[in-house]
């Protein structure tokens, strides 16, 4: 952010490579995500100081690709409990956008099943690495975990506990 705000361009070069080692664990995972979500939280406290106001398309892909990503768990937070009261208390069906209980019911068994993967995903850590049922609950294992990091990440940036200094975690 410092070299982009010092007029510095960053360059997209669709031939270059990146490969990021997998932690050996989701709780290793989860730990160095909820560092750099720290770090997010702590960016969009201190974007008045660091964004490149002068970059208005700049500021746009910093905004969507890197503020609002730690703010997805309260958008899921929010959808599975509002979910929730649709189906305890269903609206009228007179209001205009009612869809009908059936499609409310269908949407929260469809939340509770994709959480229920995501869990019996986190269970199979560790156990026969190469199993195919594994690989099938990694998506939504994965972006449980990451969502859960954000949370911690938020729950360490509020309370002012974000570490300034880099813990190594071990990859494979």
């Amino acid at each position: 952010m410092q070299i982009l705000k010092q007029g510095y361009r960053l360059i997209y070069v669709p031939k270059a490579k990146s490969v990021e080692r997998v932690s050996p664990t989701a709780k290793d995972e989860i730990t160095s995500r909820t560092r750099i979500n720290a770090g997010r939280f702590q960016a969009i406290a201190l974007s008045k100081r660091i964004l490149p106001f002068n970059q208005p398309l700049l500021i746009w892909q910093i905004f969507s690709h890197k503020f609002l990503r730690p703010l997805v768990p309260f958008g899921m937070i929010f959808m599975a409990v509002f979910n929730l009261l649709l189906v305890i208390i269903p609206p009228n069906a007179s209001q205009i956008i009612y869809l009908g209980s059936p499609f409310w019911v269908g949407m929260l068994t469809l939340q509770i099943l994709f959480y229920g993967l995501a869990w019996l995903g986190g269970q199979m850590n560790g156990k026969n690495n190469q199993s195919k049922i594994k690989k099938i609950l990694y998506l939504s294992t994965f972006l449980v975990n990451s969502n859960i990091a954000a949370l911690k990440g938020f729950a360490q940036f509020i309370r002012g506990q974000e570490s300034h200094i880099w813990e190594r975690i071990q990859r494979r």
